[in-house]
């Protein structure tokens, strides 16, 4: 495990309740993969299971399962993004239709493309057994597609403009399409450029926390409303908690909880 930990640069992760599993987006030096593992909450404890590398999943970033053994998969790019930074890049901020949503099959390792011509495709969720919702981040939108139960091919029914950069999804109790981004780029991408630079734990190397960049949040809703209206949440700049990234929501406790890129700790806010 060691070994494998130190190869390990996680990014999207879904959690299967049904079979105490997690899927991880693993974008490792060796390539990208995704990394199974096996749950224990009596102990609190992941224990890795399998990794799976495929051609198809050559930019990973969110994955969601649909089965006790099938996940679908964004790709935010046509090609690995490493050894074509540059063009990445450009393509990403002309809204190149390069990302893809991409089948896999657990068991048997079949792997097919379900949905392409996504322009940076982010991430992903089921709405209900025959929907899913996949983030497309520089459009910037959504789209909802309806699931081939045969074939797992996704038919675009409905796409939804919004007014931020999309980054994640999920879904609540009731449905609900909750989705979180950001609202002004440049300094989402100065953040993530230069936080690093930053003294964050407090060792006396690097620059004064304080100085640190930030960048604003954006949080808000979709009940499946037909005319693709959404409602907002939490918006705001960076004096409470920026770069907002995604979000879920416990109806049950009427609260909210945010993440958000390199901020520390997790944002709870009442519904």
């Amino acid at each position: 495990m060691s070994v494998m930990l130190q190869n390990f640069h996680p990014l999207g992760l879904a959690y299967n309740a049904k079979t105490s599993t997690i899927s991880v987006v693993n974008h490792a030096q060796s390539g990208p993969s995704i990394e199974i593992f096996k749950l224990d909450q009596n102990i609190a404890t992941a224990a890795h299971g399998s990794t799976i590398a495929h051609p198809l999943i050559h930019t990973p970033n969110s994955l969601f399962p649909i089965s006790d053994h099938e996940l679908l998969i964004t790709n935010n790019h046509k090609y690995e993004i490493r050894n074509r930074k540059l063009e990445a890049t450009l393509k990403t901020y002309l809204s190149h239709p390069g990302g893809s949503v991409v089948y896999l099959n657990l068991l048997t390792n079949e792997a097919k493309i379900a949905a392409d011509g996504i322009p940076f495709a982010n991430g992903i969720t089921l709405l209900n057994s025959t929907y899913v919702a996949v983030a497309s981040t520089t459009t910037p939108s959504f789209s909802v597609y309806a699931i081939n139960a045969a074939t797992h091919d996704l038919a675009l029914t409905q796409k939804v403009s919004i007014p931020f950069w999309i980054d994640n999804l999920k879904v609540d109790s009731a449905g609900t399409l909750l989705m979180a981004g950001h609202p002004w780029v440049p300094a989402s991408t100065k953040v993530l450029k230069t936080n690093q630079l930053y003294d964050h734990d407090g060792t006396g190397k690097g620059l004064a926390l304080d100085g640190r960049p930030r960048a604003g949040r954006w949080v808000a809703e979709w009940d499946g409303d037909g005319e693709g209206k959404i409602r907002d949440l939490y918006v705001g700049g960076v004096e409470e908690f920026g770069a907002s990234t995604s979000v879920v929501r416990d109806l049950g406790r009427g609260l909210g909880f945010v993440v958000g890129l390199y901020e520390g700790g997790i944002l709870m806010f009442k519904t």
